[in-house]
């Protein structure tokens, strides 16, 4: 089903789920999926904003009453004076309908009334309610496999983000990247909004064997010596098992076939087994274009990014080798279309750091029905507003933000001013040098405003910060002095905040 008939569905549903509440004189009727022990929250029709005290997913084995209610299969009345609990707060009673799909249980309709009830209306309600899922119980399966695959994807880019923000300097936005260069790819190729999103999942996934591989591997600065590259190349068969075992959803393991074979090349001479053109199921073809160019596009330890034109050639020259002609082609059209349209909030997922109070907390901005949500599992949302810094390749963009809570860990954002700088261009990264304690250092410059510049150091290394030291920056566009006055970190990557004291322009 395309992503617009799911979103339809999902609008169809709450305006039904709204007429049935007003019938029957409901404050909230709530769908929820479930897969083995958890719990994931579809859609709501309510008056007004709802929060669930377990969260919008929840272990259902840490609440005893709807664990009865589930493993009975039946429809069940709770009355919180009695139990004590309730999913959200204030309401007087509480109904619990299964949701069974070819006879296997899926999920939970959950109904509740901050007045008292009526037990002569819960038969009309169960079979308003019922009668509705039997005869839309197609779309519903569709629009509820479309929203446990949307949070597996927000819970394993949560524990990537976990994973590597202190283990690698390079991989998390690189898998980010990943990502959202093999979702592109697959959307020319004509791949429907399931495989786009379980492509979108492999690219997430393709390197999470690396957190089996020496950290002085991963970040050694220098190309890597044969036994060391014989040892990177285990994490495809780490890869490989890991994402078996996160295959727990009901969401098919040929995912975990696509990210085994994103080393593979077209003629036969990739890793690990050497397949050879068809022989590479497509999604595997697609994961290996996607990283390699991103490869080439984001700064390595050895070397800086590699502008856009450069990348172009390298891809024309491997194709037939590498990469799949066809795809090689269509990537080479994306990329000339992406090096004027690349928009900042593009892709599924993006890392971001927002500030907000005296915190500063790391985690991941997704689109959620129109919107954007941040995530962030160290933060309790208290605040009201906030700045949001999120990164595209050589450009930070810096937001200044609304925050309106959605859940412990969540919050909506709106954008209410962003600053006035200038964002480098992604394709063509501009380079500058740093002069610090009488020593000299590459940087890549992300973002300038008359009053600072933000950089990376080349082979995006840490420092220190002694504010106290003068230091000087050489561009292209001129000679600036001044001072270090911070870090922000997105995505793991150290950005430095120069403030310009003194500038002449050449």
């Amino acid at each position: 089903m395309e992503a617009i008939q799911v979103a339809n569905v999902k609008s169809d549903f709450v305006e039904t789920l709204k007429k049935i509440k007003k019938k029957h004189g409901i404050y909230i009727i709530a769908l929820f999926a479930v897969r083995q022990d958890m719990a994931i929250h579809v859609i709501t029709s309510a008056d007004n904003p709802v929060f669930f005290n377990v969260g919008t997913v929840f272990n259902i084995a840490l609440t005893p009453l709807i664990e009865e209610f589930l493993f009975s299969a039946k429809p069940f009345e709770n009355h919180p004076q009695k139990t004590r609990f309730t999913l959200v707060e204030d309401v007087q009673w509480e109904l619990y309908i299964p949701v069974v799909f070819k006879e296997f249980l899926t999920g939970f309709v959950y109904v509740a009334s901050k007045k008292k009830w009526d037990a002569e209306k819960t038969g009309k309600i169960i079979n308003d309610l019922q009668d509705f899922l039997k005869t839309r119980g197609l779309e519903y399966y569709y629009l509820e496999y479309s929203v446990v695959l949307d949070q597996l994807l927000t819970t394993v880019a949560i524990l990537i983000d976990r994973l590597f923000s202190r283990v690698s300097r390079y991989t998390l936005n690189h898998i980010y990247n990943v990502a959202f260069w093999a979702e592109e790819i697959g959307k020319i190729v004509g791949l429907d909004e399931k495989r786009l999103a379980k492509l979108y999942l492999a690219g997430l996934l393709h390197d999470i064997g690396k957190v089996y591989i020496d950290e002085r591997i991963l970040n050694k600065e220098g190309r890597l010596t044969f036994q060391e590259y014989q040892e990177m190349k285990k994490h495809v068969d780490y890869s490989y098992n890991m994402v078996k075992d996160l295959m727990i959803w009901d969401i098919e393991d040929d995912v975990a076939l696509w990210v085994f074979q994103h080393h593979e090349k077209f003629d036969g001479s990739g890793y690990p087994l050497g397949l050879k053109g068809e022989e590479i199921t497509l999604e595997g073809r697609i994961l290996k274009i996607a990283d390699t160019l991103d490869a080439m596009l984001s700064p390595r330890s050895y070397r800086n990014p590699i502008p856009l034109d450069d990348v172009i050639k390298e891809i024309e020259r491997l194709r037939e080798k590498d990469f799949d002609p066809l795809l090689s082609d269509l990537t080479v059209d994306l990329l000339r279309e992406k090096k004027e349209s690349l928009g900042l909030f593009e892709g599924r997922i993006l890392p971001a750091t927002l500030i907000a109070g005296e915190g500063i907390h790391e985690g991941i901005l997704r689109k959620n029905d129109g919107y954007h949500v941040f995530i962030s599992d160290t933060f309790e949302f208290n605040e009201e507003r906030g700045t949001l810094f999120v990164s595209r390749y050589n450009s930070l963009h810096k937001l200044d933000v609304k925050l309106f809570p959605l859940d412990h860990d969540k919050a909506r954002l709106e954008i209410v001013e962003v600053p006035i700088t200038t964002q480098q261009k992604w394709w063509n990264p501009t380079i500058g040098i740093l002069e610090l304690k009488g020593r000299k250092r590459n940087i890549i410059i992300s973002n300038t405003s008359n009053e600072e510049i933000v950089f990376i150091l080349s082979g995006v290394r840490d420092m220190e910060v002694d504010r106290r030291e003068i230091a000087k920056i050489e561009t292209p566009e001129g000679s600036y002095g001044g001072f270090i006055t911070g870090k922000i970190r997105v995505a793991g990557v150290p950005h430095f905040v120069f403030k310009i004291e003194e500038r002449r322009d050449r």
